[in-house]
């Protein structure tokens, strides 16, 4: 066998390897395929401590907003509750996306359920995120920290020593904002501004 022919055998042995792996995929479990689709898991702290959740993409979350204003971006959203400030609305999985910023006035937030579980406590972002700084930190330093970190202060809060809540975007940004607030090490902790639900379950 020349080189020529060497190199078309390889690659036509390839292909043939490609053709199969994919066929097998398509023959896999319908669970794994509804496990591949479905919510995907994620995190928050909470006094230092790492929570899990599972996100839960049949459901929204909107503050703010008229039930008429959700409805004009998704017709077949049905209202599940009203609680709290919230509205959470049963949606088409996956069309989260379709209206987060699109809803004037309203902050839209992913639902979670706490604790990595499909029974946990209902969750959503209307947006900020709380942060612990250090005790001997003054009011001047958590104002040049937030200008360093292109953030603002929107208000310092009475529960314990040192806590002020920083602005954020609703939804999945606030999460991913005090994630990484909280891991940066310059502050004692930060959590997301949740909602939760208290409704008896």
């Amino acid at each position: 066998m020349n080189m020529i022919n060497k190199g078309m055998y390889v690659m036509k042995k390839s292909i043939y390897l490609a053709v199969i792996l994919a066929a097998a995929a398509s023959c896999a479990l319908p669970g794994s395929a509804a496990m591949a689709a479905g919510p995907a898991a994620d995190y928050y702290y909470d006094g230092g401590q790492r929570h899990t959740l599972l996100l839960d993409d049949t459901l929204l979350a909107a503050f703010g907003a008229a039930p008429s204003a959700v409805k004009s971006v998704l017709p077949d959203a049905q209202t599940a509750q009203t609680r709290g400030g919230a509205a959470i609305y049963r949606i088409q999985p996956g069309s989260y996306k379709s209206v987060a910023g699109v809803i004037p006035g309203a902050a839209v937030s992913p639902v979670f359920h706490d604790g990595g579980s499909a029974t946990g406590r209902l969750m959503a972002l209307p947006g900020g995120v709380l942060v612990n700084f250090k005790p001997d930190w003054t009011a001047q330093q958590v104002s040049d920290w937030a200008a360093a970190k292109g953030l603002a202060v929107d208000k310092k809060l009475s529960i314990g020593q040192n806590w002020y809540l920083i602005k954020s975007a609703p939804g999945q940004a606030s999460l991913d904002l005090a994630n990484q607030i909280h891991q940066s090490g310059d502050v004692i902790s930060a959590t997301p501004n949740w909602w939760k639900d208290t409704s008896t379950r």
